[in-house]
């Protein structure tokens, strides 16, 4: 079967060549020196623009949400415009199972739907297929 267009997997084998975290991740930690109060930078694990739009997703194991600051911070980027989605999802992160998801949107984090991994898939394809058909006003 081949791969659909844009398919982008991590060329990382971490049996043969180590942790990828530790090999090929930069420590985002060393930047906490740079903000006051404790605030420090976090990662997004999933980002992409389509016809100016932007979807985020973040994962979390199966029973975690996010941390109050990266929450703050994904409400007010959401408020900034229309066009960004952030969507958290809880899943197995060695397996894929996907539990459920809440997306923040307009400021506004909504409440946890449960889904499976297919319904996830459902949910973006939605969510791009939306976005695709919208063309902005030149």
């Amino acid at each position: 079967m081949t791969p659909p267009r844009g398919y982008n997997p991590i060329a990382w084998n971490c049996l043969v060549s180590g942790c990828f975290n530790y090999h090929r991740h930069f420590d985002i930690e060393v930047f906490a020196q740079c903000f006051p109060r404790g605030i420090a930078m976090t990662d997004l694990d999933g980002f992409v623009e389509l016809n100016g739009h932007f979807l985020i997703t973040e994962f979390k194991e199966r029973a975690a949400d996010l941390k109050d600051g990266q929450r703050r911070a994904f409400e007010a980027l959401t408020r900034l415009s229309d066009h960004i989605t952030v969507i958290v999802v809880r899943c197995e992160y060695k397996s894929s199972e996907v539990y459920s998801f809440r997306a923040i949107k307009d400021g506004v984090t909504g409440n946890w739907r449960d889904c499976n991994f297919d319904q996830l898939v459902t949910f973006i394809g939605r969510w791009a297929a939306r976005v695709d058909g919208i063309r902005e006003a030149a």
